[in-house]
């Protein structure tokens, strides 16, 4: 016969007292990254980068035509990078995804800001749509997407 071990008080509220816990703690981890998502998400909008380039989107009718219209964001984050240095200039790279009435795609820029106040500089500014890839600065038509 198996012996049974008796539970001390500690087990006995900590096993009565674990859901509770677990509730608390999914609220906690809730309560710090949906600020920081939106956070994040605001950085290219802020500067006014994502503002233009999403205009320009607006404006090249080769990706509007690959995603339909109307185009917006899939979702309210992006993916990327957003850095300034102690003398004003400013780095932009970031990766949003869009969906229009066709498909969905993803919008990527590279940007520079060589001070405070300068106009963004775009390395470039494309729309991918499956296996195609369509420049938005400038709005050119589709070329085959790089693996």
């Amino acid at each position: 016969m198996l012996a049974r071990r008796r539970r001390g008080r500690l087990e006995i509220v900590f096993a009565r007292a674990r859901p509770l816990l677990i509730i608390v703690a999914g609220l906690l981890v809730v309560a710090l990254l949906v600020p920081m998502a939106r956070w994040g998400y605001r950085l290219p909008h802020r500067y006014g980068v994502a503002d233009h380039v999403l205009g320009e989107l607006e404006r090249c009718p080769a990706a509007i035509e690959a995603l339909g219209s109307p185009a917006r964001r899939a979702y309210w984050v992006g993916e990327g990078r957003l850095s300034w240095s102690s003398s004003g200039s400013k780095y932009s790279r970031f990766a949003i995804p869009m969906v229009g009435s066709a498909r969905r795609g993803t919008l990527e820029w590279e940007a520079r800001s060589e001070g405070e106040g300068e106009p963004w500089v775009y390395e470039y500014a494309s729309l991918t749509v499956g296996f195609r890839e369509y420049s938005v600065i400038p709005c050119e038509s589709a070329t085959a997407a790089q693996p």
